[in-house]
């Protein structure tokens, strides 16, 4: 006969004598918050996100900070879809997010379709309108484009057939695409574009080239001159005050008035207007893009970086090599920019890791490149994958020198010792010295200059 035995109580995980820590509770927590918020609500979003670097690791208000910008980070995502929702003209329109949306990134909206410089131009109104005068880059870090992308669904389905007026590549999955440069015209305007960043710098580019980027850069800067000269009632009317926040609305008018004419061509029903008004779209795209905030200049860039690179809605099959060029030039250029920056940091492994982005950027579009000459040995396949794998997911993070030095020295720098003088030389010689590269922008140039009429290639 079994008896059955009464089991032991089992022992409370903590002693209720145990002295316990003190802890907030909810309403506290939200108190503290909602405190945070009203104090700081003042500050940019670049102002706090800079002041993360200032507050040493292990002090309590690093997390204070976090927690605040993650909260201010989905106050912002809301208010950003609010003022589109608030747009009338929104109808036939489509609202996307591209890139990243960590809190300590800027956050980009892309609204595409007929009337998306409308409903642009109707977000900017309305939000210096209620914010006193401030641009929502500056408050927010938040970026309106409305040219770039065009959606290959409904409306934009009839422009597909116009054949060699408009092309699109519209197999991506998400439905948006990029309007192609088709013409001699076209790939004129995007190369000039592409370059305008390296031609601040003599011995990478060809002169009669770098001469051509300075002389449209200038124009376009003249243009932002003569806007804000134009336009002081306009500024006084929604109290822009700032030099900053006037020179940042002015872009965006100007953004929206050169999307305008652009898709004045792409939604043309008439296609005698289409004609029409061709010559002059590639010159209006890219004057859109160079007045948008921290944008390409050329839709062939944002083709190669955010449909295919981020994206993956394309493979390198499908991508010209004009477009990997494109790539390249820009690329280079802000990677140049960024570090040669006066303002930068001293510490180069830190700025590299930072700006690594741009490197694996060049990279991956030089891989692209070398993917139209099969039977090339492809130097730059590995380079991209390493460095993409081993430092630009890093970034946000410390990674030693010697880790970033030791994937791209054999390939590139000879020196013992780097400074960022001699990283950007040897990284701009290694790419835009390559054989390839200079094949294919000699051949892109030679083919501007032989065809003075409108050809498709």
């Amino acid at each position: 006969m079994t008896t059955t035995q009464t089991p032991r109580p089992l022992p409370l995980p903590i002693s209720t004598t145990q002295q316990l820590k003190d802890v907030k509770s909810v309403d506290e927590y939200v108190t503290d918050l909602s405190g945070i918020l009203q104090k700081n609500k003042q500050l940019s979003w670049s102002k706090i996100r800079s002041l993360l670097d200032t507050v040493p690791k292990g002090d309590l208000r690093l997390e204070q900070w976090k927690l605040y910008l993650k909260s201010f980070g989905a106050i912002r995502e809301r208010l950003v879809k609010d003022y589109y929702d608030a747009c009338s003209a929104k109808l036939d329109t489509r609202y996307s997010l591209f890139g990243s949306t960590n809190i300590t990134s800027d956050l980009d909206i892309t609204i595409t379709g007929k009337n998306a410089p409308e409903v642009v131009w109707c977000m900017i109104l309305n939000f210096v309108r209620k914010n006193g005068g401030k641009m929502a880059a500056e408050m927010f870090d938040s970026n309106f484009y409305c040219v770039g992308f065009f959606d290959c669904r409904g409306n934009n389905q009839a422009l597909v057939a116009n054949g060699t007026l408009l092309q699109f590549n519209c197999s991506t999955p998400s439905g948006l695409s990029i309007l192609n440069a088709v013409t001699q015209t076209d790939i004129d305007r995007c190369l000039t574009y592409a370059c305008m960043k390296l031609a601040k710098q003599q011995g990478y580019l060809p002169n009669v080239l770098r001469n051509k980027a300075l002389v449209a850069e200038q124009n376009a800067n003249n243009e932002i001159t003569s806007k804000i000269t134009e336009q002081q009632s306009l500024i006084q009317q929604y109290g822009i005050k700032g030099q900053e926040d006037v020179d940042i609305f002015i872009r965006y008018l100007l953004q929206v008035m050169y999307a305008k004419a652009v898709n004045q061509v792409v939604y043309a029903s008439d296609p005698k207007a289409v004609q029409r008004l061709r010559a002059t779209l590639f010159e209006n795209v890219c004057k859109s893009q160079f007045y948008s905030m921290e944008s390409y200049y050329t839709p062939m860039t944002v083709l190669v970086v955010v449909l295919y690179m981020q994206g993956n809605q394309l493979t390198a099959d499908k991508i010209s090599k004009f477009a990997f060029l494109c790539s390249v030039l820009e690329n280079a250029g802000y990677l140049y920019e960024h570090m040669m920056d006066p303002t930068a940091t001293t510490d180069i492994s830190a700025d590299i890791l930072n700006y690594s982005k741009y490197l694996y950027r060049v990279f991956e579009s030089m891989a692209g490149i070398y993917s139209k000459y099969p039977g090339e040995q492809n130097p730059f396949r590995s380079l991209a994958d390493n460095l993409k794998k081993y430092v630009v997911s890093k970034r946000g993070t410390k990674v030693d020198q010697q880790v970033i030095k030791s994937l791209i020295q054999h390939a590139m720098l000879k020196q013992k010792t780097m400074t960022k003088d001699t990283y950007i030389k040897s990284v701009l010689d290694y790419t835009l010295g390559n054989k390839i590269f200079q094949q294919v922008l000699q051949d892109t140039l030679q083919s501007i200059q032989s065809s003075s009429s409108q050809k498709p290639v």
